[in-house]
Parts: structure tokens; sequence; C-alpha cells
């Protein structure tokens, strides 16, 4: 299992140093840009940040509640699959957003601070639930809860830096058109 976290890990700063060819390729796919205009709550850093907000709760839920049904499932690895999708679908997700922006770069950073700061909330549940954990009954070895949230605020932790720098980082065209033009 630390091998895969190993991988996944490595995988990100991969990611995060290739992110611009990964872009391109995904702009042959379909359109990254959702249009401004269309959508007024791109302008404003509050609006924008909340609703990414939003969007990483649902999938963030959605992948829990998948992993919880899998789990009465014998099927093995199937959750690796399952994890490894959700991170996909998270960066194309941001990848949206971020090409989406249109304002200032200081309001760009604002508003990926906001959206990822489900994860900063999501750190400090996990991280609560790791100090107040104590067993259900007499005996109860606590090892395996303990590295499993230890692994959750790590993944959380993971999570939220990639947000943040892959929103906050991205091409917004919408601006570079204002101040070019």
């Amino acid at each position: 299992m630390s091998m895969f976290l190993i991988v996944g890990v490595l995988a990100i700063i991969l990611f995060l140093f290739l992110r611009k060819p990964i872009v391109k390729k995904l702009e042959s796919f379909g359109t990254l840009q959702l249009d401004s205009e269309k959508h007024k709550w791109l302008n404003s850093h509050w609006k924008a940040g909340g609703i990414l907000f939003g969007v990483n709760a649902l999938l963030f839920s959605c992948t829990i509640l998948i992993l919880i049904g899998l789990s009465y499932l014998l099927i093995p690895y199937l959750h690796i699959f399952i994890m490894i999708g959700a991170v996909i679908i998270s960066l194309i997700v941001w990848i949206k957003f971020a090409r989406s922006w249109s304002g200032s770069k200081l309001n760009q950073w604002k508003f990926a601070l906001i959206g990822s700061s489900f994860y900063a909330v999501m750190i400090i549940f996990f991280s609560y639930w790791y100090v107040t954990l104590e067993p259900s009954y007499p005996g109860e070895d606590l090892f395996m809860a303990g590295i499993g949230l230890m692994m959750a605020i790590f993944v959380s932790f993971v999570a939220f830096l990639t947000c943040l720098i892959v929103v906050g980082t991205g091409n917004n065209r919408s601006y570079q058109r204002l101040t070019t033009g």
C-alpha cells in the first residue's frame, strides 16, 4: 500500500511539472474553458471559490460513497482504479475552473484558496478524529485505524496543495486577452 502512496505522490509531482503539455492534450478532446459571459459567477473570486468548494465536496463525497459501496464486493484492487479515476476527474475539473477564470492573478489565487479549502477542512476533521480516537471495547487495536486516518490526512493535504497550485497558476486566457489587447 505504501508503494501505491509513493507512486501516487510522484505522479502528482510529475503532473505539476508537466501540466502544460497535458492541458494541451486534454484540449484536443474538448474545450477546457467555460464562457465567462454566460457564467457571471466566474468573475467573482468568492462565488467561483464557493462553487469550486462545493464541487470538491461533491467529488469527495461521491468517491467515498462509491468506495463504501465497493467494500461490500469482493473484487480486489477495484478501489485503486476508482481512486485513480477520482484523481483524474478532479484534475480535469480543476483545470477547467482555472482556464475559465476571468480576473486578476491575485483574485485567481483567492479563488483557488477558497475552493481548495474544502481539503483543509478535511485535514482538520481527520486530525481531530485521529487525536480523539478511542477503542470501542477494551483491548481493541487502533493501529490500522490510526494508519488509515494518517493516510486520509496525507491524501487531503496533497489534494489541497494540488488544487491550490492547479487553480492558482492556471492559464486564464480572458485576463491575458485583456492585458495584451
